[in-house]
């Protein structure tokens, strides 16, 4: 691209007739001292404007250019426009560490980036270290004054914060010195702070092989001895020499964009087609869009659920891969009369033999009646006395606990005990640390006498009022009504302090199951299956190291339904059941926890 006269002039002075090259006139040139945006405007016949317009065409996979940098950036970014997902275009700048290289992005595009931006850059920077520079799993760092995450600017701060829950390999804030001395594979800044990093290693790499010649020369002994070094000094002089690495990829927009140096030599440019062709093969802008579209999926089924996260920082931290989430018309008593009616299926009997309906949920369907009412009438239990129980999580084994003391004292002869929540009701989707967890579901147990088994052994249920502030709804009842004022400030959803309810959770559950064992005369190795609260799995794997079992001998279904509150242990037995995975016989512990905090445990002869 560029005045074809002068072109075919320097091909015949090297005597080049390869039939490959074609050569697209233009008439205007973009000087170094225009305006980037304003000169891709005016100067449409300029080199970079016909060469990015070939790309937009499918008339050439890429371009490479070695002069203005900004007017290269703002034709790709205006001819091109950017990939799906990605805000604004950053320079990937290869540089060299003592055993490898790095990306450096952005390099230059843009100097005013917003958070967002920079989040886009270390996913961009990232593919390109994973595809083209072959890192397996490409280390992140974010340039910021110090280590820790309160230092930096407010701009760092923020990246700070999306980046940490983010699928990519984070290891935190670098400082400058990070660069070379304990260095990441892709260091992620904005452009003015990336030009400066740049241009400062191009200086210091020239001036100190000068100040090395100068030092070298100086004497007879330093002479032999840099005659005897020189290969090591050759090495890392080509190591240096930005030569070797060609040019620096625009990522982002939707073509191949190369920006080479502007004092690029033959062996640099040739290095540059180098680079343009690796990212073609390597189809590095296929992966940009699939990692950010991954980015994103799991928020993608809810419309207003937009926060930063990604399918493998949830499955890392909570184990969880699918929920189900209700219908906007499907109450929580649907769900709960539904999983009511295979219960009775499944222990023949009519509704009406049923004395007592309690449905253990967080979210019923109004705060009065109790949706076990309303459970009442969808199942015809005519005979059938209703309450519901508030225990949040807990709710379902609370039930187990107060329909035994029933049975056992002769007032009730059959109790239906059901935990049901449509979580996602009350979930706030913008919270990144809460929306991720739950989700909707129902489960049911018939409790009866009968003289020839022993159904429940031992139950235990407990309460601490101390921690009713590390996982709760505020607003809602008589202490915060929903108002006008407050409507926007998310007070009718879930609110938890993650770390504390980890922490309170297993030492809970972990006492709630041996007081139950010792309750019931039992031991850990007389129980065949454990079903924990279906919450975390780091959770559940804690209390499985503390109790000293296996993963095998506890059953998990989080993994499939997320938490679903009051419904989880419940549904987790069912399912256990009708897989085969507990037997007529054996021993069951369950064991829950929820807010209050409450928590209980239940062991079943089954």
């Amino acid at each position: 691209m560029g005045d074809s006269a002068k072109i075919e002039n320097e091909l015949r002075k090297h005597q080049c007739n390869d039939s490959r090259i074609d050569i697209v006139h233009s008439t205007q040139v973009v000087e170094m001292s225009d305006r980037a945006w304003t000169a891709v405007r005016r100067k449409k016949d300029s080199s970079v404007s016909r060469a990015v317009d070939l790309v937009k065409r499918g008339d050439a996979d890429a371009v490479v250019s070695a002069g203005h940098t900004g007017a290269a950036v703002a034709a790709g970014t205006i001819k091109l426009r950017t990939l799906p997902g990605i805000d604004r275009p950053g320079i990937a700048a290869v540089l060299p560490t003592e055993t490898n290289v790095f990306v450096l992005i952005d390099a230059g595009a843009n100097i005013d980036a917003r958070p967002e931006h920079l989040l886009q850059y270390a996913f961009m920077g990232s593919v390109y270290s994973r595809h083209v520079l072959h890192y397996k799993n490409p280390t992140v760092g974010l340039v910021s004054l110090g280590d820790e995450d309160v230092k930096g600017t407010e701009l760092t701060k923020e990246v700070f914060k999306m980046l940490r829950p983010s699928s990519l390999n984070f290891v935190g804030n670098i400082e400058g010195r990070h660069l070379f001395e304990d260095p990441v594979e892709v260091v992620v800044c904005d452009g003015f702070v990336g030009n400066v990093i740049l241009k400062t290693c191009e200086s210091i790499a020239v001036a100190m092989f000068q100040w090395l010649k100068h030092e070298l020369m100086r004497t007879t002994m330093r002479k032999v001895g840099a005659f005897l070094t020189k290969n090591a000094i050759g090495t890392i002089k080509d190591k240096t020499n930005y030569e070797e690495y060609g040019g620096s990829p625009l990522l982002g927009v939707n073509g191949i964009c190369i920006i080479a140096h502007g004092a690029s030599t033959p062996l640099a440019i040739k290095n540059a087609l180098r680079v343009a062709a690796e990212s073609i093969e390597q189809q590095v802008n296929p992966h940009i869009v699939e990692e950010i579209r991954r980015y994103h999926e799991t928020t993608a089924p809810l419309e207003s659920r937009m926060v930063d996260t990604s399918d493998d920082w949830i499955t890392t931290r909570t184990g969880i891969k699918e929920r189900r989430i209700a219908a906007k018309d499907e109450n929580t008593s649907d769900m709960a009369a539904r999983a009511a009616l295979k219960a009775i299926e499944q222990a023949r009997i009519s509704p009406k033999e049923i004395d007592l309906i309690m449905v253990a949920t967080a979210t019923p369907d109004m705060l009065f009646p109790a949706t076990a009412c309303f459970v009442q009438k969808k199942i015809g239990a005519t005979n059938a006395a209703c309450l519901d129980i508030s225990a949040a999580c807990a709710g379902f084994l609370f039930g187990l606990e107060i329909a035994q003391q029933f049975i056992t004292s002769h007032t009730h002869d059959t109790v239906l005990v059901i935990g049901a929540d449509k979580l996602t009701s009350i979930t706030n989707w913008t919270d990144r640390n809460t929306c991720v967890l739950f989700g909707d579901g129902a489960g049911a147990a018939v409790l009866r006498h009968r003289g020839s088994a022993h159904g429940v052994i031992s139950t235990h249920i407990g309460s601490d009022g101390q921690y009713t502030d590390i996982l709760f709804m505020p607003g809602g009842g008589s202490r915060c009504p929903i108002t006008r004022e407050n409507v926007d400030m998310h007070l009718a959803t879930i609110h938890m302090t993650g770390k504390e309810v980890y922490k309170q959770a297993v030492t809970a559950m972990l006492k709630a199951a041996r007081t139950v064992l010792d309750q019931a005369g039992l031991s850990i190795e007389d129980i065949a299956c454990v079903i924990p609260h279906q919450a975390n799995l780091r959770i559940m794997e804690a209390i499985a190291d503390r109790l000293g079992i296996s993963r095998n001998k506890m059953f998990v279904n989080l993994d499939r339904y997320g938490n679903t509150s009051a419904a989880a242990v419940a549904i987790a037995l069912d399912e256990a059941n009708r897989t085969g995975r507990i037997k007529r016989g054996d021993y069951v512990l369950m064991v829950v926890f929820g807010g209050g905090l409450t928590w209980a445990s239940t062991i079943l002869e089954w």
